[in-house]
């Protein structure tokens, strides 16, 4: 999910480093312009179904 973001910013935005912990997210980016929003927005709208979409599977959420 992460890599598809920065490859569809085309090279408008330079991931330099990242974490994922059981809540918050780290990004260490570069971004020219504006891109950075829209960026963050696909990132995390889509990992929002990611995460919705395991959590259905495997624990039976609603």
């Amino acid at each position: 999910m992460l890599a598809r973001a920065v490859q569809r910013s085309a090279g408008a935005v330079r991931l330099h480093a990242f974490t994922f912990t059981s809540n918050p997210l780290h990004l260490r980016v570069w971004a020219r312009g504006a891109a950075l929003a829209g960026f963050m927005q696909y990132l995390r709208a889509n990992l929002s179904k990611k995460v919705g979409g395991l959590e259905r599977r495997f624990l039976g959420a609603a």
